[in-house]
């Protein structure tokens, strides 16, 4: 579990995976009771949480649970599953 406020808002960063160059979207995130600093990457199962995010800037606090893998389809990886939520 990750909860505890927005650090750094969402940003984009280019990365090489394999031969191919792609943006990815990052934010940190400071947990609350350590103040540890984490770097959340996006997925899809966080896009709407970063695309919140990207509206609303730093400061706002979030939740993240990580739930373990869902089924996957026919010739693909089983997806991440994530309970999240935004403080509003």
């Amino acid at each position: 579990v990750l909860h505890g406020p927005v650090t750094g808002g969402v940003r984009e960063v280019e990365m090489t995976i394999g031969r191919k160059k792609q943006t990815r979207r990052c934010m940190e995130v400071t947990r609350k009771k350590s103040g540890e600093r984490f770097t959340v990457w996006e997925s899809a199962a966080l896009g709407a949480m970063f695309d919140e995010i990207a509206e609303r800037g730093e400061g706002p606090e979030v939740y993240i649970r990580y739930e373990g893998l869902g089924k996957a389809k026919t010739d693909q990886n089983p997806p991440k599953l994530f309970t999240v939520a935004i403080k509003a």
